[in-house]
């Protein structure tokens, strides 16, 4: 499989984390290097991101802090002495803030992950005896509004179909584009619609990892673990023609030369780019560009869900429990109750 793709990504987020651990006071490194062992490089650059910005706040917000020039400067004792009315400061201030003339905004979802980040920065200092308590703990943490599922139905995934296959809903200037790529995005949209997988997982993939006799790719999870899923004769045939056709006239840059999708730089296709592929192609549904990668896996897992075994399809997901998966079956009910509502009085 692709492991010299997703080691480079490893490094890539390794370099990240060393320059911006450069920047911190001693007991943010001390954080980040406890969990080493735990967690990737990408999830460890994560809480930096979220404890860059606290650090940012105590030097604009709070007057102990404020004699210090920047994160670096600061004592392990003014960040450990923060009270929980601090970080309410914190969390109010995050909604909007300015930073070098550019200001962010952080929803209901980005704050209540910030504050999770704290909650395990101060735990961590707390049980290292840097601080007397852990004030995030203290903190309510943000209600968040229950999302309703974006499944495509046999019409949106009909319409993104039609999209990717003939072009439709496409405007001049990328129809010209479209002709090049057709068979390559075509696979790449069967695949996504019909295994379910991740975009991080697909575009990982390697032409080696794909075994076309026995309907089955091999791919690698989000935690790591290897893993693979099988796929009907609709994706067989996307995925023979494309490698058999316009793959096998390509000439990848030498690191990416045994990368199954390849993008118009000869790389490896980004993550990014399939993003920007799948909103194009989903234009015509009824969602429009709200559709990503990850609704074609809910379409994928809401349609799953009618005719299989929950644990079957939570396997095929790569779902470590059936109670991340059940939240498709809830969809399937409401649908389910809406047709039942449809049955004739007389």
């Amino acid at each position: 499989m692709a492991q010299e793709y997703y080691a480079e990504t490893r490094s890539k987020y390794l370099d990240k984390l060393e320059n911006i651990l450069e920047t911190f006071p001693e007991c943010g490194k001390a954080f980040i290097y406890s969990k080493s062992a735990s967690y990737k490089a990408s999830t460890r650059f994560r809480y930096c991101e979220d404890l860059n910005v606290f650090f940012k706040f105590l030097i604009d917000a709070i007057p102990a802090a404020q004699a210090y020039s920047s994160i670096k400067e600061l004592p392990t004792k003014v960040i450990a002495d923060i009270t929980p009315e601090n970080i309410d400061h914190f969390m109010n201030y995050i909604e909007r803030y300015e930073y070098d003339g550019v200001y962010y905004h952080n929803d209901q979802a980005a704050k209540k992950r910030k504050l999770a980040s704290l909650r395990s920065f101060y735990k961590f200092l707390f049980a290292r005896g840097l601080a007397s308590s852990n004030p995030a703990a203290l903190v309510d943490s943000p209600k968040l509004n229950k999302k309703d599922i974006i499944a495509l139905n046999h019409d949106d995934r009909a319409s993104v179909i039609a999209s990717v296959t003939r072009g439709q809903d496409l405007t001049p200037e990328e129809l010209k584009k479209h002709a090049k790529k057709t068979t390559r995005d075509t696979a790449i949209i069967y695949l996504l619609l019909g295994t379910g997988i991740r975009v991080s997982e697909l575009v990982g993939l390697d032409i080696k990892d794909v075994n076309i006799r026995d309907h089955r790719i091999n791919i690698i999870r989000k935690g790591g673990n290897q893993d693979h899923v099988y796929f009907n004769d609709e994706v067989r045939a996307m995925l023979e023609l494309y490698m058999n056709g316009e793959r096998k006239t390509i000439i990848p840059v030498e690191k990416d030369k045994d990368a199954l999708f390849i993008s118009q730089k000869h790389e490896r296709i980004s993550v990014s780019a399939v993003e920007r592929l799948v909103k194009k192609y989903a234009r015509g549904t009824q969602f429009g560009d709200r559709v990503t990668p990850h609704k074609l896996r809910s379409s994928f897992a809401t349609a799953a869900v009618y005719e299989n075994d929950l644990s079957a399809v939570a396997a095929a997901l790569g779902h470590q429990s059936s109670s991340t998966t059940a939240k498709y079956y809830t969809k399937v009910t409401e649908e389910a109750k809406r047709k039942v509502a449809q049955t004739d009085i007389e």
